[in-house]
């Protein structure tokens, strides 16, 4: 995975309270806010390099889909009676979007990327706060970054409104892999890793910045142990029933 090559491999690690070089952050478990988290980042960029293939992704077949509508590709005016599209940017846009890579970006950038931690990085920190704490391979994260009320609204729609009756329509017709959950998070973890350099000093982020960018990235990529998440509550709420 090119990207992931260039942003990380090889490269330091600077968060607040600890420095970590390529191998041992690949390799850190992490507890975020007293959750420990199943997978790694080197593990979950493994997974998603050999799950991900487009050959692969078959499994669900396709649709006709956008592919990034996130709020910053699509915009209106409000008309007399109706809204009247006024912007439209078709990004990734075509016939054979895999199907359950449809509205992961569009669930990612729209909601978990905000507030502000990915595309506003000093504005994040000087509104929140996250230290760092590397101990025998674990990478214990506190911060008081969350979702905001209405993210969380945000989030409860597009999974009544899409992703529920999405994966209920490809169980009904018998396209739902058995492993689709674990798809839909290896791609969600892809969005901000790859979006762009998460390092502190590699681009635009900072040590505070960085620490809430991963830790939000392993927390949509990996499931919680023993206990449930933002996340793994999304996960259940969208599972399709029999």
């Amino acid at each position: 995975m090119a990207g992931a090559a260039s942003f990380y491999v090889g490269k330091p690690f600077r968060f607040p309270g600890a420095d970590l070089t390529w191998e041992q952050f690949a390799g850190a478990r992490f507890v975020i806010n007293g959750i420990a988290y199943r997978d790694t980042v080197g593990q979950l960029f493994d997974r998603a390099h050999a799950r991900l293939l487009p050959a692969l992704l078959a499994d669900a077949g396709g649709v006709v889909a956008h592919g990034d509508a996130h709020n910053a590709n699509v915009w209106y005016t409000d008309g007399a009676e109706r809204a009247v599209l006024s912007f439209f940017d078709p990004a990734f846009a075509g016939a054979h979007v895999p199907t359950l890579l449809a509205e992961v970006k569009t669930t990612f950038h729209n909601i978990l990327a905000h507030p502000l931690w990915l595309y506003d990085p000093d504005e994040a920190e000087t509104r929140y706060e996250a230290t760092a704490q590397f101990r025998d391979g674990t990478l214990s994260v506190d911060t008081n970054w969350t979702l905001s009320p209405v993210r969380r609204d945000l989030l409860a729609v597009k999974a009544d409104r899409a992703w529920r009756p999405l994966l209920q329509l490809l169980k009904d017709r018998g396209l739902l892999p058995a492993d689709w959950r674990d798809v839909v998070r290896l791609a969600l973890f892809l969005c901000p890793t790859l979006v762009m350099n998460l390092r502190a000093g590699a681009g635009r982020h900072n040590p505070t910045s960085s620490l809430i960018a991963f830790a939000n990235a392993v927390r949509a990529g990996s499931e919680p142990i023993d206990t449930s998440d933002d996340l793994s509550r999304l996960f259940d709420r969208i599972t399709p029933g029999p």
